[in-house]
């Protein structure tokens, strides 16, 4: 049953579902620094954008300073990650990316 819902696009993990309109996902995460300075950058371009400060996040080397999360619209994900790919020149990841 999972593979056909998936197949159809009804799995939320699909890739033929259609970004739902009313879903907040998370675009990016950052060292809070950066985050400041992108958020100004993507509500220019018109892509509403909130953020999280994220202090409790695991400690790692990866997030030794504080961090923020950057969170749009699902139908703007793509659009958001390209600008916040554009600004800080690398592609932005998640925070349980790698």
């Amino acid at each position: 049953m999972g593979l056909w819902k998936w197949m159809r696009g009804l799995d939320e993990k699909s890739l033929n579902r259609e970004p739902d309109p009313e879903k907040v996902v998370e675009a990016a995460w950052l060292p809070l620094w950066q985050v400041h300075l992108l958020m100004p950058e993507l509500l220019d371009r018109e892509i509403p954008a909130t953020f999280s400060e994220d202090h409790t996040s695991q400690l790692n080397f990866r997030s030794m300073v504080p961090m923020g999360r950057i969170f749009v619209m699902e139908p703007r994900l793509e659009r958001a990650r390209a600008v916040i790919e554009e600004i800080i020149g690398e592609e932005p990841r998640g925070q349980g990316e790698r």
